[in-house]
């Protein structure tokens, strides 16, 4: 596993998004991240440094919470209308969460959670990571709704030597981390 050194990721393939360290920049390669959609799904791709804990302290599955302790690769998805995102995370064991809110930091009432059909999935080499979490593009339609433009961040929590690093492809500024704030994510226009 991670043995104290950092790994090179090499360029990113094509659609990949080489993300860039706040708050606290180190020498640490950044993870590399991409986002799909079809008809159907939207798609979180990652491409991420080996972690400093072994496979095993990692779950699997899904839902489960607070995976953003440790590493993991992050989609936000917002309405540039409504101000309503969705928060969708992976992590190296391939366990998965998606976190909805009406404003920054203000989840959602659950009943009006729509079924995501999730799909995860993360493997491991000697380098790093990869992994792929699928969900259901009018689920994330549905609660977001279907009129205006989305904006959306790509963004990453890798832990080396016990401190969490972050990653953003969106320059969040401010002085302590904080992803959701949706007004400085990207506008990625209309669905």
């Amino acid at each position: 596993m991670w043995q104290g050194e950092d790994m090179d990721l090499g360029p990113p393939p094509a659609g990949f998004v080489a993300l860039r360290e706040l708050w606290h920049p180190s020498p640490l390669t950044g993870p590399q991240l991409r986002f799909g959609q079809d008809l159907k799904t939207i798609v979180l791709a990652a491409r991420m440094p080996l972690p400093e804990d072994p496979l095993e302290a990692f779950p699997s599955g899904g839902p489960l919470t607070e995976l953003w302790r440790n590493d993991v690769a992050e989609l936000f998805l917002g309405s540039v209308e409504s101000g309503r995102y969705v928060e969708l995370n992976l992590s190296p064991g391939g366990a998965w969460w998606a976190g909805w809110f009406t404003a920054p930091h203000v989840p959602a009432d659950a009943a009006d959670l729509p079924p995501l059909n999730a799909v995860a999935g993360a493997r491991w080499n000697d380098r790093g990571w990869n992994g792929r979490l699928t969900v259901s593009r009018a689920a994330v339609d549905a609660f977001l709704g279907l009129s205006g433009g989305w904006r959306a961040n790509l963004t990453a929590v890798v832990k080396r030597d016990k401190v969490r690093r972050f990653f953003s492809a969106a320059d969040l500024g401010g002085e302590k981390p904080d992803f959701h704030r949706p007004t400085e994510w990207l506008e990625i226009g209309g669905r």
